[in-house]
């Protein structure tokens, strides 16, 4: 269980900050449940009620400074996403940004400049698809590494690319 003023990341909305843990009733039954009230670093308006107790939440601890550092080292090394055919392409976009995995949010901007690249050698513009699903796992990725390793946004960048082996 987490304490208040632990953060931690939730579903896709990013990392978040428990700011209150209370009982509540729940919409679906008439007993109490105990309930995360969660703010989300990058949108202090939002607030966030999460049964403690639902095994179906992606809800996580954000990653240790050292996790952080290993899952920037192995980042080059990760395989694109598996994507079989065009029509499946959104499907395991979502697939892996759901996933709550920053390994999954690094293959998801792998794979998009992977493909970017291509698109713009034969004269093809990047996709609104993949402009929002790169946009979506970059900013998960680096609010998370930013958290972890106490670096500001723009911070991570820098470690990402001085730190990467390839």
């Amino acid at each position: 269980m987490y304490k208040i003023g632990d953060y931690l990341v939730y579903k896709t909305e990013g990392v978040c900050k428990v700011n209150k843990i209370t009982l509540m009733q729940g919409a679906s039954d008439t007993k109490k449940c105990l309930y995360y009230v969660l703010s989300p670093i990058k949108n202090d308006g939002l607030t966030i009620y999460s049964p403690v107790d639902n095994p179906t939440v992606i809800r996580r601890p954000v990653m240790t400074a050292e996790e952080a550092r290993a899952v920037v080292r192995e980042a080059a090394e990760l395989p694109p996403l598996d994507v079989p055919n065009e029509k499946s392409r959104e499907d395991a976009y979502k697939r892996a940004l759901k996933s709550g995995d920053c390994r999954e949010w690094f293959r998801i901007t792998k794979t998009i400049h992977t493909r970017k690249e291509y698109r713009q050698q034969v004269g093809k513009k990047t996709t609104a698809m993949d402009d929002h699903y790169f946009r979506a796992a970059q900013g998960l990725l680096k609010e998370e590494l930013a958290v972890a390793l106490d670096l500001t946004e723009q911070e991570v960048d820098e470690y990402i690319r001085s730190h990467m082996v390839s």
